[in-house]
């Protein structure tokens, strides 16, 4: 695992190569470590200027999310504009070269980073599909990513707690409208599968939803998701399990496996183990505020 000193190195070593006047840089960095058997290991909070009408191409080592608190914010990548508004949310995925613009008065944004040998990357490419997404801005959102950069930066709270905070964000800012960014069909596919996920429904049902060839369902989710649908809808359930691990203590194993439509307890747990690397009660026992059941 990369200790957070050499990806805080990495990621300064990634900005600093461009330090021109009016390029970005941050007033502060911490970090906060989580349980070692949880998706996230250990996260960063960055806060950072960028001057008036400059312009930086580098890539982004780390995944991250950001919330634009001021000026207008503009990337360009894979000769695509996304522009980020004030009040606005940026989710970009590791390894994306692009082109960041900045218009006056300039821009002031907070970071949450993530390094990606510490976040399941399939998971959260479930969550963002994309390599870029702009979501707007919302009330519920401003407050839970507050409420999560303040705990980073305070450091006074339960592994258990950030965790719930952190994938709480995670899941809000993805119910965003993919509407404008993915085929019809497959955003229909994509919405069929995340509000029937619970019923465990079979691809060949899913392609007929979005009125589609079980072959065209595959090429579109090759195409602009680089997964098969299989295992989109997987990681779909496991991240749905790991949620009602943490978040509903008074559900046991069983109830959840049932909840999700598996055949049997067993079988969850090892599909469970398989996905996250350690079985369910284990995984909930070290969450930190529970205890085996």
């Amino acid at each position: 695992m990369v200790p957070a000193e050499e990806a805080a190195r990495e990621l300064f070593h990634t900005e600093e190569t461009h330090s021109d006047e009016g390029a970005p840089f941050y007033r502060e960095l911490r970090y906060c470590r989580h349980g070692r058997l949880l998706p996230l290991d250990f996260l960063f909070y960055a806060d950072s200027t960028w001057g008036s009408g400059r312009t930086l191409k580098r890539r982004s080592t780390l995944i991250s999310l950001a919330r634009i608190n001021s000026g207008n914010f503009r990337i360009t990548y894979n000769k695509q504009q996304f522009q980020c508004p004030p009040g606005s949310f940026l989710a970009v995925r590791e390894n994306v070269f692009a082109e960041w613009s900045v218009s006056p008065p300039g821009v002031e944004r907070e970071i949450l980073l993530f390094p990606p040998e510490n976040i399941n990357s399939l998971v959260f490419a479930t969550l963002f599909p994309l390599p870029v997404t702009i979501i707007p801005p919302g009330e519920e959102k401003d407050l839970i990513f507050s409420q999560l950069t303040a705990a980073v930066k305070n450091g006074n709270i339960s592994n258990f707690q950030l965790n719930s905070l952190t994938w709480q964000l995670l899941m809000l800012l993805s119910r965003h409208d993919r509407t404008a960014q993915l085929p019809p069909h497959l955003y229909k596919a994509l919405d069929y599968m995340e509000q029937h996920l619970c019923e465990n429904p079979s691809l060949e049902c899913i392609a007929e939803k979005a009125n589609i060839s079980l072959r065209t369902l595959s090429r579109l989710f090759a195409k602009h998701l680089n997964i098969t649908p299989a295992h989109y809808l997987n990681a779909l359930r496991m991240e749905r399990a790991r949620a009602l691990l943490l978040l509903h203590p008074d559900k046991n194993v069983k109830e959840i496996a049932y909840e999700l439509n598996f055949s049997s307890p067993a079988l969850f747990s090892e599909s469970f183990r398989k996905f996250y690397g350690t079985p369910p009660h284990a995984y909930r026992c070290h969450s930190g505020d529970f205890t085996v059941e």
